[in-house]
């Protein structure tokens, strides 16, 4: 049942991460302008959406990404021993990565320029 329940968050997630990503793509590189030069950098790191859809957007793709990757290294490794070693190793990078892109995210929004 908990697989079943994982399956569909990780259905949902790309249908989120196309979602965002194509927001994320309009908005940065259609949508005219210089979302890239240092004004505009700064000025979207205070802008209290950005960091809440990046660290939504991060949290969304690591569990898609990683959840994809554990069920690739289920079916090559099919021992009980096996599953809780990749259960716990891409349960730690996952924790690692979300940690840091909190990080890059919110320190600029919290420091002054």
């Amino acid at each position: 049942m908990r697989d079943g329940r994982l399956w569909f968050l990780h259905m949902l997630s790309g249908l989120f991460l196309i979602v965002l990503l194509g927001g994320h793509m309009y908005y940065m590189h259609l949508s005219g302008g210089e979302p890239l030069s240092v004004e505009n950098t700064f000025k979207r790191a205070k802008d209290i959406f950005f960091p809440i859809s990046y660290t939504i957007f991060v949290g969304i793709a690591l569990f898609h990404g990683l959840y994809g990757l554990r069920g690739i290294l289920y079916e090559r490794f099919h021992t009980p021993f096996s599953y809780k070693l990749i259960n716990i190793t891409l349960t730690i990078i996952g924790v690692l990565f979300f940690v840091y892109a909190l990080i890059t995210t919110w320190i600029p929004y919290f420091k002054e320029f």
